[in-house]
């Protein structure tokens, strides 16, 4: 009975795994519905690196499933990204940025275990995340406007990650907060 009840338990946690991985997933969709077009990049802003890091908060190692379940569901045809949906949008402006969210959701969790389980502050959390998104996010963006779009590197930086930055900080704080507050509460 105990064995049983135990697999039960396991059954529901593999479930609730799941359907947060789904859940972010949608989230990312909505997240890019919700966006704000700049005239002078073709690069809106958007609520999904909110939701990535959120993602990375929460699901930890399984963040990155959330982000290959969202890309699968636009290559797959729904209109999840900002652009719409297809194979085509990953190949538009933004397609870097979301290649970009796939490393940050593989990567940060392992660093997030590693450097801030010690030792979790608000501090650490906001210098990792900012720190990745500037590398992963950002530079995967910029490399794809260079490349595809022929963007020089000012231009890339100017356009493609200049206008994001205080957006970011301010959602970076949100979810640096959110997670000290969580941690708290155990």
């Amino acid at each position: 009975m105990n064995t049983q009840m135990l697999s039960l338990v396991h059954k529901q946690s593999i479930l609730g795994q799941v359907l947060a991985v789904i859940g972010f997933s949608v989230a990312m969709a909505v997240a890019a519905a919700v966006k704000i077009p700049l005239f002078f990049t073709p690069v809106p802003i958007t609520l999904q690196t909110f939701v990535l890091f959120s993602s990375v908060l929460f699901l930890k190692q399984r963040a990155v499933y959330a982000q290959f379940l969202y890309i699968l569901l636009g290559t797959l045809g729904l209109p999840v990204f900002s652009s719409g949906a297809s194979l085509v949008a990953l190949t538009g402006p933004s397609g870097g940025y979301l290649f970009g969210f796939c490393l940050f959701a593989l990567v940060v969790p392992h660093l997030l275990h590693t450097i801030v389980s010690s030792r979790f502050s608000f501090f650490k959390i906001f210098v990792l995340f900012l720190g990745a998104n500037f590398l992963f996010v950002y530079a995967c963006g910029i490399i794809w406007l260079h490349y595809t779009y022929a963007f020089s590197w000012q231009q890339g930086v100017l356009l493609g990650a200049f206008p994001f930055i205080i957006g970011d900080v301010l959602k970076i704080a949100a979810v640096s907060a959110l997670a000290v507050r969580l941690r708290s509460r155990r």
